[in-house]
């Protein structure tokens, strides 16, 4: 998922904890949705945190 929202919103992506990486994520955009609001969707998963400057995004584990 990560590599392709890259890819669709010229952004970087980085997961840095090897655990996070393994969670499966499905779902679909609405189209227009931009790449801040579907980081706040995918933080809502209360095991994932976004932090954001410009163009990257860290997704962290909640603890």
């Amino acid at each position: 998922m990560a590599r392709s929202l890259e890819r669709q919103f010229n952004v970087d992506i980085t997961i840095p904890d090897e655990r996070l990486r393994r969670i499966c994520f499905t779902g679909e955009f609405v189209d227009g949705e931009n790449i801040h609001e579907i980081m706040r969707i995918i933080s809502a998963d209360s095991r994932i945190l976004c932090r954001s400057r410009k163009n990257h995004f860290e997704l962290y584990r909640n603890r």
